[in-house]
């Protein structure tokens, strides 16, 4: 009894832990939007939740919290378990998070750019022209200075997810099919030897979505990186980040 009692606690102590490290609160914040998201199917849908894909055109794979294809269309969704207050738009490559009482301000990478990839990726794969909606979704945080058509609250995402380019019945279980099919095929040591290999590409100045070359560039805001592929991919860095 005694032993039992030492196990249970051991558990419990460990999944406390878990749940208090930034990959258990990702998980948290994931279920929970995936929870949100059932609310909102109807009839048919498919949810595919925390899917690893390769890109067809790096050879790299990628992660992706949700992907919801239904006959209202197909959404690629990003969940942020973040506190605090976010700011950024979709204009700005470095958000930021600002923490209770401002005591605390960390960066992050603009997680609309991050799902854009994604959406790039699923749609390589699909081999579709459909309309793909990008979602990002922040399960705690106040993102009301966030200036962004892709962000939203738990509470707003049904909104989010009305209006697209629907599909038929037989595109949407067909697509499904095909993603399904796609899981499981990277192990979590190959996606962080891959995560790794697309930063230092991206340091030499190649697309991590398609690849190519990035190309100095002017613009209306000044001097920018954009890909080479361009109009097929519209991936862009900003100058400062060049790393030669």
């Amino acid at each position: 009894m005694i032993f039992l009692l030492i196990v249970l606690l051991a558990a419990v102590f460990g999944l406390t832990l878990y749940l208090r490290s930034a990959r258990g609160r990702g998980k948290v914040g994931e279920w929970k939007t995936a929870r949100a998201i059932r609310r909102c199917m109807e009839e048919g849908d498919k949810l595919l939740n925390d899917v690893t894909l390769v890109n067809p055109e790096t050879g790299l794979s990628t992660q992706i919290d949700h992907i919801l294809l239904s006959t209202r269309g197909i959404y690629v969704i990003e969940t942020k378990n973040l506190s605090g207050e976010i700011l950024g738009g979709d204009g700005v490559e470095t958000w930021r998070q600002i923490l209770a009482g401002g005591n605390a301000v960390h960066d992050l990478h603009s997680p609309v750019k991050q799902n854009a990839t994604h959406v790039y990726v699923v749609k390589k794969i699909l081999h579709t022209r459909a309309f793909l909606g990008s979602v990002v979704v922040f399960v705690k945080a106040d993102v009301r200075n966030v200036k962004s058509q892709y962000v939203c609250t738990l509470r707003g995402l049904g909104r989010m997810l009305r209006g697209a380019t629907p599909l038929t019945c037989e595109e949407r279980d067909r697509y499904a099919e095909l993603l399904d099919s796609c899981r499981g095929a990277v192990s979590r040591r190959r996606h962080r030897r891959d995560v790794r290999t697309q930063r230092k590409r991206l340091a030499q100045d190649r697309c991590p979505r398609c690849g190519k070359r990035l190309v100095l560039r002017n613009g209306p805001y000044g001097k920018f990186y954009g890909c080479s592929g361009y109009p097929a991919c519209t991936f862009t860095k900003p100058c400062e980040d060049a790393r030669g």
